[in-house]
């Protein structure tokens, strides 16, 4: 399990690393290390939607990284798959075991926000995050974030990612 926890480590860590990293890692069918949700959903049956879901979205999150990264800067926000995201999201129960780990996935949704509905979302949801576990790299991912989408029609966001060298999850 241990080895299992590294591995899915290294997938978070790969967009943070750079574009190509990020490409490489999160384009698998199922990226390495994430397979512990059937572990997981075996010893927490009455958790097993919302572990589920946990896997859905980061599965979502990979999509977005990987599709925002071939496309490029100029194409238009990819509104309906942020707006699955976000869907899928609200349906995670308030207290569920698997909220801290909603980090990640759901700053690569933030990033590829488009709309004010969706950005304001984020920004609430990571301050959620944020006032839970009181991780000093998520207001500073937030303030990346902010950054991003002040320039995600020049550069893409997946290129930005690694600027300010934090690792959020």
């Amino acid at each position: 399990m241990i080895e299992t926890n590294a591995r899915r480590l290294r997938g978070y860590a790969a967009p943070f690393l750079g574009q190509l990293q990020g490409v490489e890692r999160l384009s698998q069918d199922a990226p390495d290390g994430w397979e512990d949700h059937f572990y997981y959903q075996a010893r927490l049956p009455e958790h097993s939607n919302s572990i589920s879901m946990l896997f859905d979205l980061n599965n979502q999150a990979c999509r977005i990284y990987t599709t925002r990264a071939m496309a490029g800067p100029r194409t238009p926000p990819l509104t309906a798959m942020v707006e699955h995201f976000k869907d899928t999201l609200e349906m995670i129960p308030v207290g569920s075991p698997v909220a801290h780990t909603l980090v990640w996935p759901t700053l690569v949704a933030a990033c590829e926000s488009g709309t004010p509905e969706h950005r304001r979302f984020f920004i609430d949801t990571l301050l959620k995050h944020h006032q839970r576990n009181g991780f000093a790299n998520i207001p500073r991912a937030l303030h990346h974030l902010r950054r991003i989408w002040s320039q995600s029609r020049v550069e893409s966001w997946t290129m930005l990612l690694p600027e300010p060298r934090v690792f959020v999850v």
